[in-house]
């Protein structure tokens, strides 16, 4: 009978300690599958905001790249156009060229009429001279004519005749040097004119010179600006491709977690029933 005492003793002793233990492995099981279950809620949560960070990234790489190719294809216009500027530049710079050369040849014609009328202007005053003499003369023959009396009367007509043709001669040399005057005075003028736009044509051509190799370096620096933007375009694809592995790789980190969370839930239910199977066995034991 001490021994059936005994023995149910110990038999309660070791039934208690299987409880306790039992239950403590379960509780400490239910804490760990908590916490798994509040590490993968945090992981998600985590995950999720990487995915939202990650489409506004990748939405605003898509804008920035937008925005660079724009950019690099306004450039590409800029350029384009700064090239025909320049060509547009170069024939003018060539057109200035020859009109000033058309200009110098047209002085040098006028310098030379100029010269020309000066030489006009000297015989003019020669034939003059002779006029004045010719009628210095005719004065004399009348002189003498009227001295010979009735046999000088037809010296005196040819030397009144000759007087007048020297007269009219005089006449017509000074009108003709009067003439000549105002033609050297307009080709004086012509000359000036002629330097003036020579000299203005000169500016045109150095101005067109300066404005030539700033638009030559702006074409440079636009080129420059569009390799660069396209650069940068093709930098900002590459980054929208990683933006997308990366949000793939954080999708199906989500996924893993969501998952985990599934396990773990189905941990702390298989916990649950386990630890009320343990229980009701103990009530059956300790009621036998």
């Amino acid at each position: 009978m001490l021994d059936q005492e005994t023995n149910a003793q110990n038999a309660g002793d070791l039934s208690h300690q299987f409880e306790t233990s039992v239950l403590a492995a379960i509780d400490r099981l239910g804490g760990t599958a908590d916490e798994l279950e509040q590490a993968a809620a945090s992981m998600n949560g985590a995950t999720q905001e990487t995915v939202d960070g990650m489409h506004v990234a990748e939405e605003k790489a898509r804008h920035a790249g937008s925005s660079v190719n724009a950019v690099a294809g306004a450039t590409e216009e800029i350029s384009a156009s700064v090239g025909n500027v320049s060509e547009q530049m170069g024939r003018a710079a060539e057109v200035t060229a020859k009109a000033l050369e058309e200009a110098n040849d047209a002085s040098r014609l006028i310098a030379t009429l100029n010269a020309s009328g000066k030489k006009i202007s000297e015989v003019i005053k020669l034939i003059n001279d002779i006029a004045s003499q010719t009628n210095l003369l005719a004065l004399n023959a009348t002189i003498e004519a009227a001295r010979a009396g009735e046999a000088g009367k037809g010296f005196a007509v040819v030397a009144s005749e000759v007087k007048a043709l020297a007269t009219q001669t005089a006449r017509a040399t000074d009108e003709i040097s009067q003439q000549i005057n105002e033609l050297q005075g307009a080709t004086t003028d012509a000359v000036t004119a002629f330097e003036k736009i020579s000299g203005r044509i000169k500016e045109v051509d150095e101005i067109a010179g300066e404005v030539s190799g700033t638009v030559s370096q702006q074409a440079a620096a636009a080129q420059e600006i569009s390799h660069s933007a396209a650069q940068a375009a093709e930098a900002t694809s590459g980054v929208i491709g990683d933006f997308s592995q990366i949000g793939s790789a954080t999708s199906r980190t989500q996924s893993a977690a969501s998952e985990v969370t599934e396990k773990v839930s189905s941990l702390q239910q298989q916990g649950a029933a386990l630890r009320s199977s343990v229980q009701d066995f103990m009530n059956k034991l300790h009621k036998d």
